[in-house]
């Protein structure tokens, strides 16, 4: 309950604490190898690694997942999702993420979560009667950008118009600023391929890693699901209560998560791959942070997460054959 209260209220200790918690799952993947290196790893269109320099990819994966921690939650605290900060959203983001692959090695599906948390933090900046016009192109620049790393999220393109569209009336010219922004990054790559004489394989639209651990896999949904459970409610209250912006900031959420949820179906059934199901982690930790109560911390979901958080420490000890399941 100690640790738990760090970020529960607004202690800068959450903070300080949190590269020592992404150190220990580091340093456990290290020693023990729950997650495994790649002979090369997938930029999507960028192209692949040759398999060299491994810690540079390591260390750089784990400065990304610091930095997207902390970014989603300035978002939470900045936009008021509860009535006070908390540092609840980026421990739950660590947590959940440690199960995967793009967690402890960067690739292409761990510079997509970068630019979707950046996105979603321009998104998040959105006003009814102020200019947008660098808003949404800075925001449709960053979701393509981010599909040429992770290219199965081009099928999802549609949502980022519609979660422009939450804040923003129809407005020719800024429709037409997001067309820029989504072409730019794409002549960026073309250009790039025909320098290097690169071509585009079909398997390179899946940058994500062929996660094996099938019981890992099904214990992070359980988990999440049994949290949704209890925020659901609390959740719903909010809704209810909040302002007409924030209300659009869960209208957002929901749109993101769609988003982000028809790639990893994709990735799942053309690509037997699970990674790209991680992205998902953006948009729920918002809501399951509020599993844990309005002012006093609820006794349940704090047990639940407890041994989630022990699950995720605990996997790393795991006999393959066990955790391979």
């Amino acid at each position: 309950m100690i640790v738990f209260r760090l970020y529960f209220g607004n202690n800068i200790l959450g903070l300080v604490f949190l590269p020592l918690i992404i150190g220990l799952y580091y340093t456990n993947n290290h020693l023990f190898g729950n997650q495994l290196t790649q002979a090369g790893l997938s930029f999507g269109f960028w192209g692949k690694t040759s398999g060299q320099g491994f810690f540079l990819f390591e260390l750089t994966a784990l400065l990304a997942v610091l930095f997207n921690a902390i970014l989603i939650n300035l978002i939470f605290n900045r936009n008021d999702f509860r009535e006070k900060n908390s540092f609840i959203p980026l421990l739950l983001y660590v947590v959940c993420y440690s199960f995967f692959h793009s967690f402890y090695f960067l690739d292409g599906l761990s510079v997509a979560h970068c630019l979707i948390v950046l996105m979603l933090y321009q998104l998040s900046a959105l006003r009814q009667n102020e200019d947008a016009r660098r808003t949404v192109f800075n925001a449709a620049f960053l979701f393509s950008l981010a599909c040429t790393f992770y290219p199965l999220l081009f099928v999802a393109t549609p949502f980022l118009f519609w979660m422009t569209w939450i804040f923003r009336p129809t407005i020719i010219r800024e429709a037409s600023l997001i067309i820029l922004g989504l072409m730019l990054p794409l002549f960026y790559v073309v250009l790039y391929d025909y320098l290097f004489e690169m071509e585009i394989a079909l398997d390179e639209f899946s940058s994500s890693f062929a996660e094996y651990l099938s019981l890992e896999m099904a214990v992070v949904g359980f988990f999440i699901l049994l949290l949704l459970f209890f925020a659901t409610p609390a959740a719903i209250n909010k809704i209810n209560a909040s302002t007409i912006r924030l209300k659009k900031l869960f209208k957002l959420l929901f749109l993101l998560f769609c988003m982000v949820l028809v790639a990893g179906v994709m990735d799942g059934v053309f690509y037997e791959k699970r990674g790209g199901t991680s992205l998902l982690i953006i948009p729920v930790v918002f809501f399951v942070s509020y599993a844990f109560g309005k002012k006093n911390i609820r006794g349940v979901p704090v047990v639940i997460f407890y041994l989630f958080f022990l699950f995720s420490i605990g996997k790393f000890f795991l006999p393959i054959e066990l955790s391979g399941i």
